[in-house]
C-alpha cells in the first residue's frame, strides 16, 4: 500500500449509563476527510474498554490525536510509542493537551520499552497528586478560546489571531508568524517539560501549540482546530513527515 496509514484516536463513551450499547468508540469525520484529502488511509484505532494493544499501533505510518472531552490514559502510551519508534504524531486540541501532560510524565518514563495500563496510572496518579488534583490551567470565564453554541454556519465566530514563535516546527509549516484560528478549549497547558516547548501563543498568553523540541521527530500538538481550516497545511505535513518514515 503506496498511502501512509495514520491511526486516528477515537472519543471513547465507556460505562456512562446502563445501556451496553452506550460503550461507543466516535470518530469525527472532519478529521478523517483532511486526512483522506492529504492523500492518507486514516484507520480508526480500537481499546476495548479503555485498553491498548501495543500491536495495533505497528501498522501505522503516522498518528492523529483529535479533540474530544477526556485525555484516555492509552493516549499517553501511543505518544510515547510514536518518541521512541519515531513515528509522526500531529495533536488537535484534546491532542495537544494531551502533550502538555504527557511532557511531565516522560522523564520517568523513559526507561520503559513498553508503556502498560498500570505503569503509565501509576505515574499519572502521581503526578495528579503532586499539582493538586490538575494537571492543565483551567482558563478564567468570558475569555476568547470558546465561543458557545457554534455550528456550521458560524464558525468564523470562534476565531482569534495567534502569534507564531520563529524557528519552529509550526512556523515551518505555516510559514509566517501569524495566524487567524478557531479554537474550542477552556483550558492551557500546565506543563513544558522533557524537551517540548511552546511554538505560538494568543494575545491573552494561552499557549497554542506545543512541539518536540528535536528537529528529526515530527511530534506537534495545536490547541486550534486545524480540521476547520481551508487549507490542509498541518495534516498535508503530517503525511509527508509519514511518507519519509514509511515503514
Amino acid at each position: 500500500m503506496k498511502k501512509p496509514i495514520i491511526g486516528v484516536v477515537p472519543t471513547l463513551t465507556y460505562k456512562k449509563g446502563p445501556s451496553i450499547f452506550d460503550d461507543q468508540f466516535k470518530f469525527v469525520n472532519s478529521y478523517t476527510k483532511k486526512l483522506q484529502e492529504s492523500g492518507a488511509t486514516p484507520i480508526g484505532l480500537l481499546m476495548p474498554d479503555g485498553n491498548l494493544d501495543p500491536e495495533i499501533l505497528d501498522m501505522c505510518d503516522g498518528f492523529l490525536i483529535p479533540g474530544g472531552n477526556q485525555v484516555r490514559l492509552y493516549i499517553y502510551q501511543i505518544l510515547y510509542y510514536s518518541i521512541k519508534n519515531d513515528v509522526p504524531i500531529l495533536g488537535i486540541c484534546l491532542g495537544a493537551q494531551a502533550m502538555s501532560i504527557f511532557s511531565a510524565l516522560l522523564d520517568k518514563l523513559s526507561k520503559e520499552e513498553i508503556l502498560t495500563y498500570e505503569i503509565i496510572k501509576e505515574h499519572y496518579d502521581e503526578l495528579k497528586k503532586q499539582n493538586e488534583g490538575t494537571v492543565l490551567r483551567k482558563l478564567p470565564s468570558g475569555h476568547m478560546h470558546y465561543t458557545p453554541n457554534i455550528t456550521r454556519d458560524n464558525i468564523d465566530d470562534s476565531r482569534h489571531d495567534i502569534r507564531i514563535h520563529k524557528g519552529t516546527l509550526l512556523y515551518d509549516i505555516i510559514g509566517k508568524g501569524n495566524m487567524s484560528v478557531a479554537s474550542f478549549h477552556g483550558f492551557d497547558f500546565k506543563f513544558l517539560h522533557s524537551g517540548f516547548i511552546a511554538s505560538a501563543d494568543a494575545s491573552d498568553g494561552v499557549k497554542e501549540a506545543i512541539e518536540f523540541n528535536d528537529p528529526s521527530k515530527f511530534i506537534l500538538g495545536v490547541h486550534f482546530h486545524a480540521e476547520l481550516e481551508k487549507d490542509n497545511k498541518l495534516f498535508d505535513r503530517l503525511i509527508y513527515e509519514s511518507k519519509k518514515r514509511k515503514r
